[in-house]
C-alpha cells in the first residue's frame, strides 16, 4: 500500500470522494500518459470493468532507419496521441512526418525542436539534403 504521503482518500461534503495522489515522474512523456490514462478512467461507466478498454498501444521497437521523431517516441514511451498533444496537432500530422510522407512546417520544427530540447536537429527531423 503507498504510503500516507503519497496517497490519500478523503470524503467531500456532498459525499463523493476525493482521491489525491502525489507521483514523481520521469519526463513530460510519462506524466502526459499517466493524465490521459487518469481522465480515460473518470469516463468509464459505472459496472463497466476496466478490461473493456481496448489497450494504448505505446511504441515498444523501432526498426532500423525510423525517423528521430519515431526514435525519440519509444525513448520517452509515448504514443502519437501523446506527442500530439504535447505540439497541439492532430496524430496524423505527426505520423506523416514520422512516415516522410510530409516535412514539419517551419511552425512544427519549431515546436518539435522546443519539445526534444536538443535531443533532436532541425537536420535530421528535415533529411539529408538533396
Amino acid at each position: 500500500m503507498p504510503s500516507p504521503d503519497i496517497l490519500r482518500l478523503t470524503t467531500t461534503e456532498d459525499g463523493r470522494f476525493r482521491l489525491e495522489i502525489d507521483i514523481v515522474v520521469n519526463d513530460l512523456g510519462q506524466a502526459m500518459r499517466l493524465l490521459q490514462e487518469i481522465d480515460a478512467e473518470r469516463r468509464i461507466s459505472p459496472g463497466e470493468p476496466l478490461t473493456a478498454r481496448p489497450p494504448r498501444r505505446y511504441l515498444t521497437r523501432v526498426k532500423p532507419g525510423a525517423h528521430p521523431l519515431r526514435r525519440y517516441r519509444a525513448r520517452h514511451n509515448m504514443t502519437l496521441k501523446d506527442l500530439a498533444a504535447l505540439l497541439s496537432c492532430g496524430a496524423p500530422s505527426i505520423s506523416k512526418i514520422e512516415t516522410r510522407k510530409q516535412a514539419p512546417s517551419s511552425s512544427m520544427l519549431r515546436k518539435i525542436l522546443e519539445q526534444t530540447q536538443g535531443e533532436l536537429t532541425a537536420e535530421e527531423l528535415l533529411g539529408p539534403k538533396t
